[in-house]
């Protein structure tokens, strides 16, 4: 008896029936976490929300505006905060033109400022932005400290309110890796960072250096003067 053809078709099915194994195991392990994070936002008093739409995803990578899965929003410190499940997905074609989709996970944290600002942002220069400095010199929002401005670009819009809010204290925390990047639109501060938050009560080491940068925003204010242009 030739076995080759019920071989062949058991390899055939192999990754069906495994399918049909997995999908209800990863359904009921995501059931089950989704109601732990429900549970744990009920005990503690914040506010859970699957997918909600939020006007933050537009400073995140890929900029996907229906990108958050889950978000939870509660006080920390006197200050409303929340915390996010974000992603989005790239496509690549490879020579046999067969195309895969790739998922970029992200922990969002956003603190409300209690007053609005213009778009401002504190990035880590790239290879790039260290080249245009060293052709070109420092731009307005540079702070006029050498070793944060080799390290870090200010993004805004208006140089003379990025002085206002960047000051000695936040610059430090900089330089020692105490906060992260960040940006500001309106009243909403935003970091985010690479990975997947499976429970919000791991938030901590995201929410914490955040509302580090909230607390140091317009301290220890200089007399600003813009830092001329290099020849």
């Amino acid at each position: 008896m030739d076995t080759g053809p019920l071989i062949l078709g058991l390899l055939c099915a192999a990754p069906f029936v495994l399918a049909a194994v997995l999908i209800p195991v990863q359904l009921a392990a995501e059931r089950k976490r989704r109601e732990a994070r429900m549970r744990w936002a009920h005990l503690h008093g914040w506010r859970y929300e699957e997918r909600p739409r939020t006007m933050w995803t537009t400073r995140m990578p890929g900029a996907n505006a229906r990108g958050v899965r889950w978000m939870v929003t509660g006080m920390v410190r006197d200050r409303w905060v929340s915390v996010a499940h974000y992603y989005y997905q790239t496509s690549s074609t490879d020579s046999n033109g067969s195309t895969s989709t790739t998922t970029h996970n992200f922990i969002a944290a956003v603190v409300q400022l209690r007053t609005p600002h213009p778009p401002i942002g504190v990035v880590t220069r790239g290879l790039l932005s260290q080249m245009g400095r060293s052709l070109f010199g420092d731009k307005p929002t540079a702070t006029g400290n050498p070793v944060f401005d080799s390290r870090f670009r200010v993004i805004a819009r208006d140089p003379y309110w990025a002085h206002q809010l960047i000051g000695r204290p936040l610059i430090d925390a900089h330089l020692a890796n105490l906060v992260p990047q960040w940006t500001i639109d309106g009243n909403q501060l935003l970091a985010h960072y690479p990975g997947k938050l499976v429970h919000p009560e791991a938030m901590g080491p995201y929410v914490d250096p955040l509302l580090r940068v909230a607390d140091l925003l317009g301290t220890g204010i200089e007399p600003w003067v813009m830092v001329p242009p290099r020849n």
